[in-house]
């Protein structure tokens, strides 16, 4: 028997059919990032007020334990939570959070804010930590800390004395003025500031150093930073805003609040 062989011829794509499936797969891909990036920034948005919630609770627990006192700046003989012999590298704000997380180091951090290289202390920015001071040994080894808040100096019970013109602007506990207007954390260029009514914003949508409060005015999360209050609720704060809360016991909001630049304006 003779079998016969049959052939069967494949068909190919054109190049107008593929172009035609790569045109599709763009378009397709042009629709779902925006919504990916959107998911992201939620995620991250999400991520970091439990990062600030944290904190927060770490430095409520401190005060408990210090006399309801809150954290100190100057590390004077006598006060609450006095550590003979450290400085800003071992009984900082950010330590005494150490004392009661002990993953601290990794919550400093925003997730929106990329992480600093290196081990010297520097400056952050809206999309990049600070690195601060560190040698406590079992806290990320000893090395320098990368955090992406900041402290509201008006918190320290020791800033300034009672002969001080700024001692009645002074937070002793959390529990003094309003504590659901009083920051005492928020996403931050530098380790804390002490803002005031006239401070300009910063000069770019990055933040900057030319006042305390623009430290805390960088374009973060759409023309918002995150804050978290001595009520220990967190919040989404428009950077204009930022002039209307209570940072110190006696602040009053200025008349017309500035016009901060933001990352999505410029």
């Amino acid at each position: 028997m003779i079998m016969k062989r049959i052939h069967s011829k494949q068909q190919a794509f054109t190049l107008i059919e593929l172009l035609v499936v790569i045109a599709i797969i763009g378009i397709l891909a042009a629709m779902l990032l925006p919504t990916l990036a959107k998911a992201k920034m939620k995620a991250n948005k999400m991520k970091s007020k439990n990062n600030l919630s944290q904190i927060q609770k770490a430095l409520s627990m401190w005060s408990g334990d210090n006399e309801g006192y809150n954290p100190g700046y100057r590390n004077r003989a006598g006060d609450p939570g006095h550590v003979p012999n450290a400085n800003w590298n071992g009984n900082f704000w950010y330590h005494k959070v150490f004392q009661y997380s002990g993953d601290a180091h990794k919550i400093l951090k925003s997730p929106a804010a990329a992480p600093r290289s290196g081990n010297n202390v520097q400056w952050g920015s809206n999309r990049l930590c600070w690195k601060g001071w560190n040698n406590v040994a079992t806290v990320n080894s000893g090395k320098r800390v990368d955090g992406s808040y900041g402290f509201n100096g008006w918190n320290h019970f020791d800033m300034y004395n009672e002969n001080h013109a700024n001692w009645y602007k002074t937070y002793q506990t959390p529990e003094e003025g309003q504590p659901d207007m009083a920051p005492i954390l928020a996403d931050s260029i530098w380790v804390d500031g002490w803002p005031m009514e006239n401070n300009a914003p910063p000069t770019t949508y990055k933040g900057g150093n030319n006042s305390s409060m623009a430290r805390f005015c960088g374009d973060r999360h759409q023309g918002r930073v995150l804050v978290v209050f001595n009520d220990s609720h967190v919040e989404e704060v428009e950077l204009p805003n930022l002039w209307t809360l209570h940072w110190h016991k006696e602040w009053k909001t200025p008349a017309t609040l500035p016009s901060p630049p933001t990352e999505s304006g410029r």
